[in-house]
């Protein structure tokens, strides 16, 4: 993770953790994607984080709530981590190959009130899956959405440069945002426990059902801070990350 020996670090929320980080070492390159053309300092990084945060406050996405990320390694896999940090959310991630059957059980075992994904992944059609199990979906507003099968969801949003009927598109949120104060933002992360509950990720199922297992703040910052101290990391290190998102190492280090 890049981080000095100090204790602060490690007895942080996540996304308080984003802003030490974005104080201590604002022109840091933060997240890097050279085939974008995107570089994030960490300064520019808690500044989209936090716009995104309140844009899912204006939502009503509340703390203790599951959303479901549904994504391949995007930039906003990233700042939707954090922002979800901020607000309290439970980040629930989704295996990039699940299909139907096994999104609609991971919809239902987690109670998400929200389901955030991309178009589509290789040869998986996120658009038309999610619409399989919620043909609601089409005929709603954003925002609006009632599912007798999935009674917890409310949301779904859409990572894509097109718009989907039923979806609400991630740039929206940019827009919900303006009406957020900061001061709001901060009262919300004011509540925060390091001990909360901030992520599910779910057991591949081989003896049974799949299992949401429960990790805290604490729990993910210093599983990063302990992974960065094992790889002999510093700030001035950069770490290449082709692994999946969704899983242990990628969403914790």
């Amino acid at each position: 993770m890049g981080l000095e020996e100090k204790k602060s670090y490690r007895d942080v929320c996540v996304g308080e953790l984003l802003s030490c980080l974005a104080k201590d070492f604002p022109k840091n390159e933060a997240l890097v994607y050279p085939d974008r053309k995107l570089r994030y300092s960490f300064s520019e990084l808690e500044s989209v984080a936090n716009t995104i945060a309140k844009g899912l406050l204006k939502l009503g996405i509340n703390k203790g709530d599951r959303v479901a990320l549904w994504a391949s390694n995007v930039p906003e896999w990233i700042i939707l981590q954090f922002a979800l940090a901020k607000i309290g959310a439970t980040l629930v991630t989704v295996n990039t190959s699940f299909r139907a059957r096994e999104l609609a059980y991971l919809l239902n075992q987690s109670e998400a009130c929200a389901i955030i994904a991309i178009a589509r992944f290789k040869d998986l059609d996120y658009v038309n899956t999610i619409y399989e199990i919620l043909p609601e979906l089409k005929l709603s507003t954003p925002g609006n959405l009632q599912s007798s099968n999935f009674p917890f969801l409310r949301h779904a949003i859409l990572i894509d440069e097109n718009k989907f009927d039923g979806f609400l598109w991630y740039q929206d949120l940019f827009d919900l945002a303006k009406s957020v104060s900061d001061e709001a933002l901060q009262i919300r992360e004011k509540d925060l426990s390091p001990e909360d509950v901030i992520n599910m990720q779910y057991t591949s199922g081989t003896t049974g059902f799949p299992k949401g297992v429960m990790l805290s703040h604490r729990n993910i910052v210093n599983n990063g801070y302990w992974l960065g101290g094992a790889m002999h990391l510093s700030n001035k290190d950069k770490l290449c990350l082709p692994v999946p998102l969704f899983h242990c190492f990628g969403l914790e280090c």
